[in-house]
């Protein structure tokens, strides 16, 4: 009598697939952590963009002459009547165009809108140099650190 020798035992069989399930699983745990680095990346660099966008339109509008008149705490008032304003934990206001943050994030209670002026003896007479502060961190849940927006606008008052 012949014997087929042509398979494989019980025992192959059953340590192939144990070997299979165990990179199966390590792979998974990788692709679950490159998912949640990329969300978190998309969300910082989304954060990234709105913050460029608010500094684009402060500067615009100090650029313009629209200097400000009153600051303070959460907003400031403009020379034209239109304000820079936080809105929410989430939405930031310039001139006419309120800026949002991306889902899922918000806008830490410390933010702080000012603006103060000093004499300089090189400016002529009666002219100041101003600077106008906003000041602002914005966190998420699905990222670890906070992104802080700091903007400094220089001008003459």
């Amino acid at each position: 009598m012949k014997l087929n020798n042509k398979g494989f035992t019980v025992v192959e069989l059953l340590a192939s697939f144990t070997l299979t399930m165990i990179i199966t699983t390590l792979l998974f745990e990788v692709v679950m952590e490159l998912k949640d680095i990329y969300i978190s990346s998309e969300l910082e660099t989304g954060i990234k963009n709105e913050n460029a966008l608010v500094a684009r339109a402060v500067s615009r509008e100090i650029n313009n002459g629209n200097i400000p008149v009153d600051c303070g705490g959460d907003m400031c008032i403009l020379q034209d009547g239109r304000e820079i304003k936080v809105l929410s934990n989430q939405e930031i206001k310039v001139a006419n165009r309120v800026y949002e943050m991306p889902e899922d994030t918000y806008i830490n209670d410390d933010y702080s809108i000012t603006a103060a002026c000093s004499s300089d003896v090189a400016l002529a007479p009666g002219s100041e140099r101003c600077y106008l502060k906003i000041n602002y961190v914005v966190s998420g849940e699905n990222f670890s650190d906070d992104i802080p927006f700091n903007l400094v606008i220089s001008y003459l008052g």
